[in-house]
């Protein structure tokens, strides 16, 4: 058995040995709820190991269960389930203020102190290092959160840690809060508490990530609106200018025609007379091609 001591045990089954082994343990996974941690709870409980579950809860005051032994499988982090721990964080109810969509809340300082601790004994129990990761690859260990595993910022041979597109858990405050998640778990597992240079350089790089591909999706969307524009300009042009010519043709072939019924003028024969009125024709037409 693996129960932090830290977390009140809070078991969703009294038998949880029908669900699996994990198969190895690379590191723990940080969630928010979009809820609290009584109401996630009330979830867990009422699913059991039949719903989508995590390791362990987080309340804003920093309270901890666990839900799962360390040793079994919770399902929170998809195809990452078979080698991960998930955290959840609550984010939800005082003190927290009103928010939507990936404009999660910071996590509080309680919240930080018990990620923390909950990272620093994971990380000696099962032997994964106190880093953070930096995709959802298999070969990754340590600290990550969920979006890494999240459409559109999951890299190419990154697991699916869900099956959701756009997903911001746990939100771009959160993710900037890892280094210092990372910094607290060291000092108390003893490492100190210098961050190894990617962890260092996470909080400041991260927006400036996710501001950068949402930069690209919307100058895509600016490039296939505006190819479709000159598609539709070009189209309307080329009927306007086909129509404009076989006018310009029909009214050179009239004119011609009235031209071989008429007596020339003398000195001139057909075929000059035929000629000047082609260029008239031409030119108050707008240089269209007649024939």
């Amino acid at each position: 058995m693996s129960r932090y001591p830290g977390a009140t045990w809070r078991p969703l089954a009294v038998d949880p040995s029908h669900q699996a082994l994990m198969s190895r343990h690379d590191g723990v996974v940080l969630h928010t709820m979009a809820g609290s941690l009584a109401g996630t709870e009330a979830m867990f409980l009422q699913s059991g190991f039949t719903g989508t579950e995590s390791h362990f809860g987080v309340g804003a005051d920093g309270t901890v269960l666990q839900w799962v032994d360390t040793s079994r499988r919770a399902d929170a982090n998809l195809n990452g389930t078979w080698r991960l721990l998930s955290v959840e964080t609550a984010d939800t109810g005082p003190p927290f203020p009103s928010w939507s969509g990936s404009n999660v809340p910071a996590w509080t300082e309680a919240q930080l102190d018990a990620i923390a601790g909950i990272v620093a004994w994971s990380a000696k129990e099962h032997d994964f290092p106190i880093e953070a990761m930096r995709s959802s690859r298999a070969g990754e260990r340590g600290v990550g959160w969920h979006r890494l595993g999240i459409e559109p910022w999951r890299v190419d041979g990154g697991e699916a840690w869900s099956e959701s597109t756009g997903k911001a858990c746990p939100g771009d405050r959160r993710i900037a809060q890892v280094p210092e998640v990372i910094r607290r778990a060291k000092a108390i597992a003893g490492g100190g508490d210098d961050l190894p240079e990617p962890a260092a350089l996470l909080a400041a790089e991260v927006t400036k990530d996710v501001s950068l591909k949402q930069a690209v999706r919307e100058t895509h969307r600016d490039v296939v609106a505006l190819k479709k524009a000159f598609k539709e300009f070009r189209d309307n042009e080329l009927a306007r200018d086909k129509n404009r010519a076989d006018g310009a043709a029909a009214s050179t072939k009239q004119v011609l025609a009235a031209i071989d019924a008429i007596e020339m003028p003398e000195q001139m024969t057909k075929q000059e007379l035929r000629s000047i009125t082609r260029e008239v024709v031409q030119t108050q037409l707008g240089q269209a091609e007649v024939t």
